[in-house]
C-alpha cells in the first residue's frame, strides 16, 4: 500500500540572530568613575582636614565598609544611605558582592546656599 506523500513545506529563509548590543554601565564609560585620588581631594576640600590625615581616615573607613559588607550585613551611613548585601560569591581572586544603596529623597536633595538669589558674594 502506498502511502500518500505529503507536499514539501516552501523553505523560509532563516535570518541569523544578531546577538544584542549589551548595555554599558555608567561605571564602564570613560570620565564617569572617580578615582580614589580625586575622592581624597573631595573629601579634603570638603572637610578642610590635611590630605595626609583625610587619607588615613578615607583608607581606614573603606576597609572597614569592606569587611562589615563581607560580613553580609547591613550599614546605614546617613548621609550616604543603607547599604545592604543583595547577593556574594567567591571567585578564586576576588569576593564578588552585589550591593543595594538605598537613600531617601531628603539626601538626594541639592543643597541649599545661604545667599539669596541675584546676589554676588565675591
Amino acid at each position: 500500500m502506498a502511502t500518500p506523500k505529503t507536499p514539501a513545506k516552501p523553505k523560509i529563509p532563516v535570518t541569523p540572530k544578531i546577538p544584542a548590543t549589551p548595555e554599558k554601565d555608567a561605571a564602564s564609560e570613560p570620565g564617569n568613575a572617580v578615582s580614589k585620588r580625586d575622592f581624597l581631594n573631595r573629601v579634603t576640600q570638603a572637610s578642610g582636614a590635611k590630605r595626609s590625615v583625610a587619607k588615613k581616615v578615607l583608607e581606614a573607613a573603606m576597609k572597614e565598609l569592606g569587611d562589615v559588607l563581607q560580613e553580609g550585613k547591613d550599614v546605614n551611613l546617613p548621609p550616604l544611605g543603607k547599604l545592604s548585601v543583595n547577593r556574594m560569591k567567591e571567585v578564586p581572586n576576588a569576593h564578588v558582592m552585589v550591593v543595594k544603596l538605598r537613600r531617601s529623597k531628603a539626601m538626594l536633595a541639592p543643597a541649599v546656599d545661604d545667599a539669596p538669589e541675584g546676589t554676588d558674594e565675591s
